[in-house]
């Protein structure tokens, strides 16, 4: 297991630019959602990190590396103890708050807790029997569990409320596929892609049942239609991990790491880990602009100029590799990394010599480095020594057998030399260190087709197409091998794909090798072979041209284009998507959207956004949407922009910009029942409860049968110092709910304040009938059983609370206060010695560990405790504590008369 992470970045700036990385990702590709997650998480932002493993587990259910990722984040962080309990806490508070219940569910459901979050979900249920979200969302929860009966029933259900959801007919098409029912698959997968033509996973799911049910030609098309779609479902990425990092490319060479990267744990190191993540992704110029920032702010030059010499030579920047790597081998001369990349550089630019040079010097320094060995080989090729050459080269296999580079390379220089034989064993030789080497592949593809084994061939370049959709090379020699066939049809789209990518037929190359810190690139050997000798006899084989092979080519060139299926409404898989609460996926189609009306697509990206909590996001969406709007936008959007505007502000604690953002709304006839209740909100938190007390009323009358309502209407008017209206509001929420637990406890705790304990502890009992074992109705019982006098009845409940959640900590300063008072000084001393332990900070615990100092003489002891909830920030204990600390000043002068001091 990896140890915890590091502390979050002190800059904030540094934190909002690695934030800005989920921005730049492709956010339908799981494997970037993961990998992201593990920077983040290596960077001790461990929220976000959870949140893009759990992104990545919506987008493939199936990954198994970012649910052993999130398993690891959750677990050695605390995080998801941390956030059960914040999640419970907030529905103690607030049961009406579905999204609250909705996010307890799925982090129950991220770590394989069915049962747990089976309970949630049915909570939901109860409350809306026929709300397609929660319907879809028992469905996922049951598929995942293996239960794929019960959640064809739940999926069927949902779509009986939305038949015309292209997202469930997919997970009902998937549900048959995986239960081996292909005819009944590929009927609701071709229901889903005739509602919505640019479904991706819908087409691409299609095409292996297709495939199963033998229709070949459907399958193909399916799948180009996919990954036109969608192109990174083409992409074959390496998927980081925190448990084990080992890239793969190199096998051994790399030794495998705990956690991934190790060396940038350092939170000094922000600018060069943005740097390296920026390079993981492609992004050089970005890349190389934060790594000279680094230099800049100090960051350990070292490393950020290894980095950056790394980051030339992916470039293609030879020259300005060979100036930092040279200057990094004045302070580290021993170190063969920096010597075979030295050579690396000098043979980018062509110079052999240099090349050779500091490849035998590498060698020198570690003779069993097989990457210099590799390295050596190709130099040694293109100096015309073929025997010295295939020396190296064995060398390095002998060294790592599993160096997919170097079987390549001897795969290349057998294949030219004509020994295909040979070649084929060293292409093999590959494919057994990396199952998903576009070069072995197209290598084997090769080698087949001059072998005359054209099916065999097939196989093997669509493997590598596979691998490599962006392969021009394997693109290529896979039209020419369906030619050959007499497909001629597929060697023209093939051929046009390889076109599209590079207009020139791109030969084979060999391949340097060099060591990144965390990640594989290739790194191609620049042309500069000598002239290779004819095969023995001089002779080149025969080529026959035959103008009825291009006959089928130009009648297709000819036909009419295909008519284009309309696009519909653009939006309509996000909005789908989003009402079955795979918010991940709906940004996913935001962001693929084309011709979607952007302010549609911004207030979208808000809802969604909110949902997720995401709140300044959120902020930024509603006002680009508004700011696009302008006069001629639709007053309907424009109300639900300004609506979730106002919302995000709420979050963020901006209550005056919220509601400055409600005033400039206007609506035709009585305003909304959404509109009232975010104004009312919005007031109370801006400390204005009588004003709030007003809209509330208002939302009241409108909605009379709305029990939140009323209970934020108790609210109000028990914040505007009105009891007696706040108290008919609450038992009007009770009348109205009577599981309204909530609602029972605040009007407990308001009698309670009124004096009246006997009326309160009825109103708590109620609410624990309601929902046994609910913590502040605990708290409100056993409170007022002590203003009522009965300390033991008060002790019974407090422990029974703590025997369920031994870490509650206000209620073992209720338990402490209680003892105290039951003369029970000992016991009261540990249950605040146990409190401090799980929360040092605790000023409740403070407050009454000076209550218990004072009750037994220790004046001055009682003092400190005091003085520290005085500058706690926690108003009421504070005032409290500073009430305490005056009447200690005051009765000072007589314990002194009196020879009582302290301890």
């Amino acid at each position: 297991m990896p140890p915890a992470p590091p502390p979050s970045p002190q800059s904030e700036r540094d934190r909002r630019i690695l934030l800005g990385l989920a921005q730049r990702i492709d956010a339908g590709d799981a494997g970037a959602h993961n990998n992201l997650g593990v920077l983040y998480f290596n960077k001790g932002m461990v929220g976000e990190a959870v949140g893009e493993f759990q992104r990545a587990l919506e987008i493939d259910p199936r990954m198994q590396v970012a649910r052993r990722n999130l398993e690891i984040a959750y677990l050695n962080s605390g995080y998801y103890q941390q956030q059960v309990a914040e999640l419970a806490e907030r529905l103690r508070h607030h049961p009406e708050d579905r999204e609250a219940r909705r996010r307890l569910a799925r982090t129950y459901l991220s770590l394989g807790e069915h049962e747990d979050a089976l309970r949630e979900l049915n909570r939901l249920l109860a409350d809306a029997p026929n709300d397609v979200q929660t319907l879809s969302e028992l469905g996922r929860l049951e598929k995942d569990a293996g239960r794929f009966d019960v959640a064809l029933d739940w999926f069927r259900r949902a779509l009986a409320h939305d038949p015309d959801s292209a997202v469930l007919r997919f997970q009902i098409g998937e549900l048959h596929y995986h239960r081996g029912l292909s005819d009944e698959a590929r009927a609701e997968l071709l229901r889903a892609v005739e509602l919505n033509p640019n479904f991706a996973d819908a087409h691409h799911l299609l095409a292996f049942v297709l495939g199963d049910l033998g229709e070949d030609e459907r399958a193909v098309e399916a799948s180009r239609r996919a990954r036109e779609l969608n192109p990174s479902l083409a992409k074959a990425e390496t998927n980081l991990s925190l448990d084990r990092y080992n890239p793969g490319r190199y096998g051994e060479l790399v030794p495998e790491r705990p956690e991934r990267p190790a060396a940038v744990a350092d939170r000094y190191l922000a600018r060069y880990q943005l740097g390296i993540a920026f390079r993981q992704k492609g992004l050089y110029a970005e890349a190389l602009r934060e790594l000279e920032r680094a230099l800049g702010a100090g960051e350990d030059a070292a490393l950020v100029r290894q980095a950056m010499a790394e980051l030339h030579l992916l470039r293609g920047d030879a020259e300005a590799a060979e100036r930092v790597y040279s200057e990094l081998l004045r302070d580290e001369d021993a170190s063969p990394k920096l010597w075979n990349e030295l050579g690396v550089s000098h043979h980018q630019r062509g110079d052999t010599d240099e090349a050779e040079r500091c490849y035998r010097t590498a060698l020198e320094r570690d003779g069993d480095y097989a990457l210099a060995w590799n390295n050596l080989g190709v130099v040694r090729h293109h100096r015309g020594d073929a025997d010295g050459a295939g020396h190296c080269l064995a060398r390095a296999v002998e060294l790592h057998p599993s160096f997919t580079d170097a079987w390549c390379n001897l795969g290349l220089f057998a294949e030219r030399a004509g020994r295909l034989p040979d070649a084929l064993r060293a292409y093999r030789a590959a494919l057994d260190a990396d199952r998903g080497s576009e070069a072995a592949w197209t290598g084997v593809g090769r080698v087949l087709s001059e072998l005359g084994r054209f099916e065999e061939a097939r196989s093997a370049l669509a493997r590598a197409t596979d691998a490599a959709p962006d392969s021009a090379a394997a693109r290529y020699h896979l039209g020419f091998v369906l030619s050959r066939l007499g497909d001629y049809d597929g060697a023209l789209r093939e051929t046009k794909r390889a076109l599209a990518l590079n207009p020139y037929y791109p030969t084979p190359r060999l391949r340097l090798a060099i060591d990144l810190q965390f990640e594989y690139a290739e790194v191609l050997a620049p042309e500069l072979d000598q002239a290779q000798p004819l095969p023995a006899g001089g002779e080149v084989a025969t080529f026959r041209f035959e103008p009825a092979d291009l006959e089928p080519i130009f009648r297709e060139m000819e036909a009419p284009p295909e008519a284009e299926t309309p696009a519909g409404d653009p939006l309509a898989l996000a909005r789908d998507y989003a009402s079955k609460g795979l918010l991940a996926r709906a940004l996913a189609e935001l962001r693929r959207a084309s011709g979607a009306d952007p302010v549609e697509a911004a207030v979208l990206a808000g809802e969604v956004f909110l949902r997720q909590e995401l709140y300044g996001e959120a902020l930024e969406r509603f006002d680009a949407a508004l700011a696009g709007a302008g006069e001629a936008g639709s007053a309907a959007t424009s109300m639900e922009a300004t609506l979730g505007r106002a919302r995000a502000l709420l979050h963020l604690g901006r209550a005056d910009a919220a509601l400055v953002a409600l005033d400039g709304v206007a609506e035709d006839g009585p305003p909304s029942g959404e509109l009232l209740r975010l104004r009312g909100e919005a007031l109370l938190a801006a400390g204005r409860s009588g004003d709030a007390l007003s809209v509330f009323a208002s939302l009241v009358e409108l909605e009379p049968g709305d029990a939140v309502a009323l209970r934020q209407l108790g609210a109000a008017a028990s914040a505007a110092g009105r009891p007696e209206h706040a108290e008919r509001a609450l038992r009007g929420a009770v009348r109205l709910d009577p599981d309204y637990v909530a609602a029972r406890v605040e009007l407990g705790a308001l009698l309670l304040a009124r004096g009246r304990a006997a009326e309160a502890a009825a109103a708590a009992e109620a609410a624990l009938g309601a929902m046994p074992g609910y913590a502040d109705a605990t708290l409100l019982l056993a409170d007022a059983r002590r203003e009522l006098g009965r300390l033991d009845a008060a002790v019974e409940v407090l422990a029974e609370l703590l025997a369920g959640d031994a870490y509650h900590v206000d209620a073992l300063c209720r338990l402490a206060a209680v003892l105290r008072e039951a003369g029970r000084g000992a016991d009261a001393g540990r249950a605040l010695r146990r409190a401090l332990r799980i929360d040092p900070d605790s000023a409740a615990a403070r407050f009454e560990l000076g209550e218990l100092a004072r009750a037994e003489g220790r004046f001055r002891e009682a003092a400190e405790h005091w003085r520290a909830v005085a500058g706690s920030g926690v108003r009421e204990l504070a005032a409290g504590a500073e009430a305490r600390l005056r009447g200690l000043r005051a009765g000072s002068r007589t314990r002194a008369g009196a020879g009582a001091h302290g301890d």
